[in-house]
C-alpha cells in the first residue's frame, strides 16, 4: 500500500548527510566485489536494448517507405519526422519497465544484499505499474517544461528529482509524495545534490566510452549509486527518515 507524507509531521533527523565521494567509493567497492553480478545485470539490459533498438529503427524506417514508394521528397521528409515521432515514445516505453525493475533490484541489493543478475531487468517488471507510469508522466511534464525554459531548468529537474523513483520503490510513497520528498530535500541541500548528481553523471558518461558493455554497466552502477545515496539519506526502514 502506498504511503503519503503527513503534512503536519516533523521529520525525524538521522545523521548528517554523507560525503558524496564516500558514496561513490562505496559503490566502486561494491562493483569490485560483485563484478560478475553487475556484468550479468548489464547483459540483462542488453537483452532489452537489442529488440528495443530494432523496434526504434524499424518504425523510423517505416516512416520513410511511403515517400520512397511515391518518390515524393516532401512526403519523404514528413515520413522521417513521423517515424521519429512514433518511434521514440515506443522505444522509451519498451525500456521503461525493465529499467524500473533494475532500479528495484538495485534497491534490494543495497538494502538486503540481494544479488544482482541477468534477471534484474525482468524480475519486478509489473510492480506498482500505475504509480510508475504516473511518476514518469509527472517527471516527463516537468522535464518538458524545463526544456521550454532554455534547458537549464530541465537539468535542475533531473537533479532535484533523483530520489523520486527510489522513494516510490523503497518506501512505497505515492508519486506526488515521492516527488515532494525529493524536491524538498534538494531545496534544503542543493549543494549536496549538485555534487551527488554530478559525480554520478560523470561516471556514467565515462563508462559509455568503454566498448560494448560500458554504457550498460554504467547504468547498473548508477542505479546502485543512487540507491546507496537514498538509503544513506532516508534509511531502509518502513518510513523515510530525513537526514540533516
Amino acid at each position: 500500500m502506498e504511503q503519503t507524507l503527513p503534512e503536519t509531521s516533523t521529520p525525524v533527523a538521522s545523521p548528517a548527510l554523507p560525503p558524496v565521494t564516500d558514496l561513490l567509493m562505496d559503490t566502486f567497492a561494491d562493483l569490485r566485489d560483485n563484478l560478475v553480478e553487475y556484468l550479468l545485470a548489464a547483459l540483462g539490459m542488453l537483452l532489452v536494448m537489442i529488440p528495443a533498438m530494432l523496434v526504434l529503427y524499424g518504425l523510423m524506417a517505416l516512416g520513410v517507405v511511403p515517400g520512397l514508394l511515391a518518390q515524393d521528397e516532401v512526403m519523404l521528409v514528413l515520413g522521417v519526422y513521423a517515424g521519429i515521432f512514433v518511434a521514440l515514445p515506443v522505444f522509451a516505453l519498451i525500456l521503461l519497465f525493465p529499467s524500473v525493475s533494475l532500479s528495484r533490484a538495485a534497491w534490494h541489493h543495497v538494502a538486503e544484499e540481494e544479488p544482482l543478475g541477468i534477471s534484474s531487468p525482468f524480475s519486478r517488471l509489473f510492480e506498482d505499474v500505475g504509480s510508475v507510469l504516473l511518476l514518469k508522466l509527472l517527471l516527463g511534464v516537468l522535464t518538458v517544461v524545463g526544456l521550454m525554459m532554455c534547458y537549464l531548468p530541465a537539468l535542475l529537474v533531473a537533479i532535484a528529482t533523483v530520489f523520486a523513483l527510489p522513494a516510490l520503490i523503497a518506501h512505497r510513497l505515492s508519486p506526488v509524495a515521492a516527488l515532494k520528498l525529493s524536491l524538498e530535500h534538494t531545496q534544503r541541500n542543493l549543494t549536496w545534490h549538485l555534487g551527488f548528481w554530478g559525480l554520478g553523471f560523470v561516471v556514467t558518461l565515462v563508462a559509455g566510452y568503454i566498448p560494448i558493455v560500458g554504457g550498460l554497466l554504467g547504468m547498473v552502477f548508477y542505479q546502485v549509486y543512487v540507491m546507496k545515496g537514498y538509503k544513506a539519506v532516508f534509511g531502509a526502514g518502513p518510513e523515510p527518515v530525513i537526514a540533516a
